[in-house]
């Protein structure tokens, strides 16, 4: 049963349902989730034959009957999408904030940062631990 717009996310990919999978990561706006009921903000930009479509598949794989309401007051959370762009550029800040790098940027002012990627220390991988950002 899914308890999150992640887990909506993985269980359409699980049945082959890229699309919806990628609408869902991309425009649904969640503002509470249960079972049986997800509620999304009015700013989520889902089509109504998306969401009919989206009721139906989850009856179908839950055996459980969903209802999918757009509610008229709230926005909802940012999408999945947008949560992930928000984590993209507070790394990408980070990056730019660092000595190093701004002396590399210095030296090569066409440069351009492409992408930031996360560096496990040998101290957190030695102890089990994730790497702090």
């Amino acid at each position: 049963m899914p308890e999150t717009v992640a887990d909506l996310v993985a269980l359409f990919h699980a049945h082959g349902r890229g699309r919806l999978a990628t609408l869902v990561k991309d425009r649904l706006r969640p503002v509470r989730m249960r079972a049986g009921l997800i509620e999304i903000g009015h700013a989520s930009r889902l089509a109504r034959d998306d969401i009919r479509e989206i009721q139906r598949l989850l009856r179908e794989w839950t055996g459980e009957r969903w209802q999918v309401v757009i509610s008229s007051d709230e926005e909802g959370a940012p999408s999945l999408r947008e949560k992930e762009e928000a984590e993209r550029r507070v790394w990408q800040e980070r990056a730019m904030a660092d000595p190093v790098v701004r002396a590399l940027f210095a030296a090569f002012p066409q440069a351009r940062l492409v992408s930031v990627r996360r560096r496990e220390n040998s101290t957190s991988r030695q102890n089990g631990k994730d790497a702090q950002p």
